[in-house]
């Protein structure tokens, strides 16, 4: 059988998963890192720091999304709460998904 992955960051998680349930998919939930990638910051500076602490990097892809008008990487990480705590310590901006709201 054919099948896809398709990976979502919504605003409402409660809602997506109602949604889905009630149209019968199939689905995964998992957390995500979201780093803002302002000024300095960069995937370079990102892998580097978590190499240093051997978290591994399963995914990393760009949002559609800005914040500050800065671009925004989601990063599928295997030790999430290390790894928040090593990119804030490094002086990277970590959102949350309450953060991607419309603010109008």
């Amino acid at each position: 059988t054919d099948w896809g992955v398709v990976r979502l960051v919504v605003l409402n998680p409660n809602h997506a998963r109602e949604l889905f349930r009630r149209q019968g998919y199939n689905f995964i939930e998992g957390d995500i890192l979201l780093v803002e990638m302002d000024g300095g910051a960069s995937l370079r500076d990102i892998c580097a720091n978590l190499l240093q602490a051997e978290i591994n990097i399963s995914s990393a892809y760009a949002l559609t999304y800005h914040s500050n008008e800065n671009p925004v990487m989601g990063i599928n990480v295997d030790e999430t709460t290390l790894a928040t705590q090593i990119l804030i310590r490094h002086g990277l901006t970590l959102l949350g998904h309450e953060d991607l709201s419309d603010p109008s």
